[in-house]
């Protein structure tokens, strides 16, 4: 705790500049908050093209716009895309597959919270698709555009949360059958307890860990990509707002504590664009990192228990998604061991 204080007190180190002309710059979830700031910051770079993704195209093409007069790039571009359909994200990776010959940078940021349980029209548990499998099938889908070139170096940034830490134990991913991602995310499974529902942002994010050391593991030897995910910390962002908007006593405690502790969205950002741009494969792939730097992640993500659950996890993971798209297949063995 002593450490999260000093981290959120402390100012991050101002966006190193890079020369960014003739790269191609996705962000998933990119036209508000920690995303539309890292994308102001990278379209100062002089990017080829900056694509930021959004739910809704008219708050997208809004956002471009913005991003446009504050970063003063003219090739920034908003695309549709809903995580809460498996076939838009498939569209979607289809359509930057016809559009570029290449990817350089991939920053998935899209993400959800809440505490109710919610299904999906796919019938999954809506955090679990949105902050998960959506984000894994995205990722997978566009590994072929992002090993076209070894320079500059492709990079894939997975924005994960320092909540992982409060995921303690295997009891509720047990036992490890092949079939946990189905199970927890049934209705009966999640309102068998308060808790489960409570703690699924902070499982979920563990979970996009996981899929990234085991994705940077299993690339091949060859492979230029650098995989790595981080923690943003705490910043003022409409992602808790769901949280806030519970209860007036929840409102007031959320205000106070983001008052008080809470990076600005600029702030935030700034672990995202370091992320992306700094260090290379030797120091940051497969990493977890806060602040601008290198973190070790919760105790448990590296204990031999949460190791045997990553494992399961990923496997379950690329059975799904070799499902909702056979195309996988092929990815996984041209691109992966």
């Amino acid at each position: 705790m002593a450490q999260y204080i000093k981290d959120q007190w402390t100012s991050l180190p101002p966006v190193k500049q890079v020369d960014l002309s003739g790269q191609v710059i996705m962000i998933v979830g990119g036209s508000r908050g920690l995303g539309y700031e890292a994308a102001v910051h990278l379209g100062r770079m002089g990017p080829k093209r900056l694509i930021i993704s959004s739910r809704e195209q008219g708050r997208g093409d809004a956002a471009a716009q913005k991003i446009k007069e504050a970063s003063g790039c003219e090739n920034v571009e908003a695309w549709p895309l809903d995580f809460e359909s498996f076939e838009s994200v498939r569209q979607y990776a289809e359509k930057m597959k016809k559009d570029s010959d290449n990817l350089d940078i991939l920053i998935q940021n899209a993400g959800v919270c809440t505490l109710s349980y919610e299904k999906t029209k796919e019938n999954w548990e809506r955090l679990l698709q949105v902050n998960h499998l959506s984000l894994s099938l995205l990722t997978l889908l566009l590994l072929p555009c992002m090993s076209t070139r070894s320079s500059p170096v492709p990079r894939i940034v997975i924005v994960a949360s320092a909540g992982h830490h409060f995921v303690k134990d295997s009891s509720e991913m047990l036992p490890l059958d092949g079939h946990v991602l189905q199970r927890i995310s049934t209705e009966s499974h999640c309102l068998q307890s308060s808790s489960i529902m409570t703690s699924r942002y902070n499982l979920t994010k563990l979970f996009n860990i996981f899929f990234v050391r085991e994705l940077a593991a299993r690339l091949r030897p060859n492979s230029p990509l650098i995989v790595n995910t981080l923690d943003p910390g705490t910043c003022q962002t409409e992602l808790l707002k769901p949280i806030e908007d519970t209860s007036l006593v929840a409102r007031t405690l959320f205000w106070i504590f983001k008052t008080l502790m809470a990076r600005s969205a600029e702030m935030g950002s700034r672990t995202i664009v370091y992320a992306a741009l700094e260090g290379d494969r030797d120091s940051v792939h497969g990493q977890y990192m806060t602040s601008c730097r290198v973190d070790k992640g919760s105790d448990y993500a590296s204990s031999p228990e949460g190791l045997e659950v990553q494992k399961a996890i990923w496997d379950e993971t690329l059975d799904f998604a070799t499902l909702i798209d056979p195309s996988i297949s092929t990815i996984i063995q041209e691109y992966l061991i």
